[in-house]
């Protein structure tokens, strides 16, 4: 789910948000930006107090730091499930070939549930819809699925009130066979 590059923008250092932030908030931006742990699509799964370490940091200093970046969008996080999220992600990292996209259901199976996920399923959801088709195919079917469904739970009720996992509403792909 790690990749061994990333891409860091040069003007993430002109960037307004970016510039008034502490040197603490800035570190932490860009361990997140670049650390092994992140994934193809800007989210993780990852505590408080390990993110402290891993920057030699007090959970104290890195929190006060940390919520300068919740406080300006820049990163969100559900601390109970342990994923924290980089919203911006793919304006700056753009999947490189149909392939990646493909790969992402991979990636938001193993997020855990929690309205950060699907807030992250949307995003993506929303970003691949201005891909070129062919890197979209795969979202095309996914819609052409969930009708099928709907009309599958229509006639048989008892499926409806079963609660639908966001990952394998976007990614049909990912249903238990």
């Amino acid at each position: 789910m790690s990749a061994r590059f990333r891409k860091i923008d040069v003007r993430l250092w002109s960037d307004e948000k970016f510039r008034v932030l502490s040197r603490d908030a800035k570190l932490i931006f860009v361990f997140l930006l670049s650390c092994p742990q992140q994934s193809m699509i800007g989210a993780m799964r990852a505590t408080i107090p390990g993110l402290a370490a891993e920057l030699q940091m007090t959970e104290r200093e890195f929190r006060a730091a940390f919520q300068e970046l919740t406080a300006r969008g820049m990163v969100k996080l559900n601390e109970k499930a342990a994923l924290v999220w980089l919203p911006n992600w793919l304006r700056y990292n753009r999947p490189e070939s149909p392939n990646v996209v493909k790969c992402w259901r991979t990636v938001v199976q193993v997020l855990p549930e929690c309205k950060l996920k699907d807030q992250i399923v949307l995003k993506l959801k929303a970003f691949a819809e201005g891909l070129p088709e062919a890197w979209r195919h795969p979202f095309l079917n996914q819609e052409q699925e969930q009708e099928q469904e709907q009309k599958d739970q229509n006639q048989n009720p008892r499926k409806s009130s079963q609660k639908v996992d966001s990952s394998v509403t976007l990614f049909p792909s990912l249903r238990a066979h």
